[in-house]
């Protein structure tokens, strides 16, 4: 290897050398069950308009014993996808708006008025979104025991901390525009003993529904998720070791050059 190859490869082997390491990113399906395995039933107004016009509001509960992994991290988006037997192929769908609040819950049975269980929350989303057709992935054979794939994340614009303990999720959406076009469809869930709360009205302040299917739901902790992912920049230091690298290699040049030149002149 020439002296210039060597000194470029040190260069670059001193800027990667210093890139900051980060936890691995994590991504969890609660209950975690059913990660590869579906749901035992369905719960349609997570995502569809289902039965009104006004929109939903839906709020359920996510046991400790599912979110061991995510203890201590950070919450970056979250995921549905559609229960099998429920799931044709979809247009885009639109939501005017579309609201994730993350936060503790309580420790007693949850009480119908929506704001009464939230326990120190955190506004994750908050905006209008779409998700493009064939976002919530078909194919699965209907009523097997075999999973749709999860849809497209739904990013937070606001990351939530998770810690420890049971956590509770309050969404809520606008009648969607499009979904509306296409034969019933709904969220894969599971049946549970602690039920969800439900009203078929965005701005309702008290449920009007207790189902007993918890929705299956993908957190994840990436920050590069793949509707969005930023591209990579180096870290300033990267950039200082290859310069390093690089001025090596034109003092080398230099100093060839000019004892070359001394040898000549002799």
């Amino acid at each position: 290897m020439s002296k210039i190859s060597t000194l470029l490869v040190f260069g670059a082997i001193l800027g990667f050398s210093i890139l900051p390491s980060r936890a691995a990113d994590v991504s969890v399906v609660v209950p975690n069950a059913n990660a590869n395995l579906a749901g035992s039933a369905e719960i349609g107004e997570v995502l569809n308009g289902y039965n009104s016009d006004l929109g939903q509001t839906v709020q359920y509960v996510i046991a400790a014993s599912d979110l061991l992994p995510l203890q201590n991290t950070t919450l970056t988006g979250l995921s549905f996808r559609l229960n099998n037997y429920y799931a044709p192929s979809l247009p885009e769908i639109d939501y005017s708006n579309f609201t994730i609040v993350l936060s503790a819950s309580p420790d007693s049975p949850l009480s119908t008025v929506f704001a009464d269980n939230i326990q120190n929350g955190t506004v994750a989303y908050q905006a209008p979104f779409t998700f493009a057709a064939g976002a919530l992935p078909t194919g699965a054979p209907a009523g097997s025991d075999i999973p749709n794939d999860f849809g497209t994340f739904i990013k937070f614009s606001t990351p939530y901390y998770y810690t420890t303990g049971d956590m509770l999720v309050t969404l809520s959406h606008s009648q969607p525009s499009g979904g509306e076009t296409s034969d019933y469809w709904s969220v894969d869930g599971n049946s549970s003993a602690t039920p969800t709360l439900i009203a078929h009205d965005q701005a309702a302040t008290e449920a009007s529904v207790e189902w007993y299917v918890t929705p299956i739901t993908e957190f994840t902790t990436s920050d590069s998720l793949p509707d969005n992912a930023p591209a990579a920049i180096p870290e300033p230091g990267t950039y200082a070791m290859i310069f390093l690298g690089f001025a090596l290699l034109v003092f080398w040049q230099k100093s060839t050059s000019f004892i070359r030149t001394r040898g000549t002149n002799r």
